[in-house]
């Protein structure tokens, strides 16, 4: 009987473990010869050519992917001017996978209009989206100052009227290209107030820590916002740089220009007024950004999230 069930027995488990082993070897060749590929939402990224498959059949034609050196897999997109619009960073995988995506920065420029200031004519206004596609987002926006960094829009046929805004943002910019903001949301409350300059930045949070010490109480910026003020509040410290943040020791600027930007639920449309640095008027504009594959995503992810805790200078 032993020997019948071993007769029966020992092919069979031979023949299992020959079909497993060949799965095995051709799904390794499968992985090794096939483009891996990443999705999120809308996008698809094929690790292969670094092409843009998007699954809604819309244009990515335009936009140029290229790989930078990293011990992760990272990505800069740019668009038909060549200004790069998104930085994709993907976890590295060895088989069967291109990567899970665990961080997305997306880049949005703003045209600067301040007349009497020769240095920024080429520059514009970056405002730098962080998202998580896991969880979600806990970052307010940053904003820096570029030549080379961030979508252009277009002109808006939007009347100011017609946004439904989300968020609104008081910022002062600086003859050393530094910048002091603040954050407010729907309801005009303030979120948090940041700096940024060419080496370092940071950010207080009010209402996440209530008790924190807060690094820009000097400039005495307001806890509540009008959007439809005349003219932002200015005072001798936010008009000579950033020397008064108390967890930095960063130097004196003189105020070039300010701006309040209203922004739109939809992430695409913001409404820009631009101000001198004496706090008069010089432009109001609506702003509109392409609709692309992937930002629906990624405004339906903004508007799910929580604002982060407050940090001190990086």
């Amino acid at each position: 009987m032993k020997n019948l069930f071993e007769r029966q027995f020992v092919p069979l488990a031979i023949a299992v473990l020959a079909i497993s082993s060949i799965t095995v070897v051709c799904l390794f060749l499968l992985e090794l010869f096939s483009a891996p590929q990443a999705r999120y939402g809308a996008l698809t990224l094929n690790f292969k050519d670094y092409s843009l498959i998007n699954v809604d059949h819309q244009n990515t034609s335009e936009l140029n992917t290229k790989e930078q050196p990293h011990r992760f897999r990272v990505f800069n997109i740019y668009d038909s001017n060549n200004r790069l619009t998104d930085n994709l960073c993907f976890e590295r995988k060895f088989l069967f996978s291109g990567g899970r995506l665990i961080d997305w920065n997306e880049y949005k420029a703003i045209p600067i209009s301040l007349p009497d200031s020769e240095r920024f004519l080429n520059q514009r206004l970056v405002l730098h989206d962080r998202f998580f596609p896991k969880p979600s987002p806990g970052n307010w926006p940053e904003f820096t100052i570029s030549a080379s960094t961030g979508e252009t829009p277009v002109i808006s046929q939007l009347s100011v009227s017609e946004v439904k805004t989300v968020a609104t943002y008081l910022v002062y910019l600086y003859a050393s290209s530094d910048l002091l903001y603040a954050a407010y949301g729907a309801d005009g409350t303030l979120i948090q107030i940041a700096h940024r300059t060419r080496r370092n930045g940071g950010f207080y949070h009010p209402q996440r820590f209530p008790e924190s010490d807060n690094p820009y109480e000097t400039y005495q910026l307001p806890d509540r916002l009008d959007i439809d003020l005349e003219s932002p509040p200015l005072n001798s410290f936010l008009q000579s740089g950033l020397a008064q943040v108390k967890s930095a020791p960063l130097s004196k600027s003189k105020l070039v220009g300010c701006f309040l930007i209203s922004r739109a639920s939809d992430l695409r449309v913001v409404c820009v007024r631009s101000f001198d640095s004496k706090g008069t008027a010089i432009k109001e504009n609506v702003y509109e950004y392409r609709q692309r594959p992937w930002d629906v995503e990624l405004a339906a992810s903004y508007r799910r999230s929580s604002p982060e805790p407050g940090r001190q200078t990086e």
